[in-house]
């Protein structure tokens, strides 16, 4: 990965860490505001930061099992290779002598 590739995905990363952040603050501090009725602007900014957190939430869920599956698929076969294998006598490196 070039440098300026390595340098995007870091901005990225502390992009959506920055939004998770203060969406998080902004709904904690504002949970209990002086609602003024059908079109409060706070209202409609806690409801967009409570998408975007759901949003962020369901991407990174999905990342991590899609990560996690081929891991588990490859620790089980392997697990289930050392539990299938088949002891012989040429295995066991038993000698048959007469």
């Amino acid at each position: 990965m070039t440098n300026k590739k390595r340098a995007i995905v870091i901005f990225m990363a502390v992009a959506v860490v920055f939004v998770m952040f203060f969406s998080s603050f902004f709904v904690a501090e504002n949970k209990e505001h002086n609602c003024t009725g059908e079109h409060c602007r706070i209202c409609l900014q806690i409801e967009n930061c409570k998408n975007a957190l759901r949003e962020l939430t369901f991407d990174f869920l999905t990342v991590c099992i899609e990560i996690s599956a081929p891991v588990l698929i490859l620790f089980t076969a392997f697990i289930s290779y050392k539990i299938y294998i088949h002891i012989t006598l040429v295995s066991l490196k038993v000698k048959l002598s007469n």
